[in-house]
């Protein structure tokens, strides 16, 4: 039995199927990869840039505090930066779900 589920409830409405059907095939992909990979990916590539600049004395405060973020060019990446935005990916899923977005994500940050 699942938890939470009413199961003396009819089945879904047609309108209740295209909410779910339209919130899940276009607003959940397309915040996701506007998140991850737009704005986690780029701003774990751009932190590690700056901690490998030695004159930098706090590369996250460098990151945070000028935005440099925008400075980033397409395509740019790291294997940290694809290890953070994985790890920020896969904690949005369920606990049985991890493999597959782990294995997703490193995917979708090489294309």
């Amino acid at each position: 039995m699942v938890p939470f589920f009413d199961y003396s409830s009819d089945p879904w409405t047609q309108t209740e199927f295209l909410l779910k059907l339209f919130t899940a095939s276009l607003i959940v992909p397309v915040f996701e990869e506007l998140f991850i990979r737009g704005y986690i990916l780029r701003f774990a590539f751009q932190w590690n840039v700056n901690r490998q600049n030695n004159k930098i004395d706090s590369p996250l405060n460098e990151t945070l505090d000028h935005n440099s973020i925008n400075d980033v060019k397409p395509g740019a990446w790291s294997l940290m930066a694809i290890g953070i935005s994985t790890i920020a990916f896969t904690a949005g899923h369920m606990p049985v779900q991890w493999l597959a977005a782990v294995v997703y994500s490193i995917l979708i940050s090489i294309l």
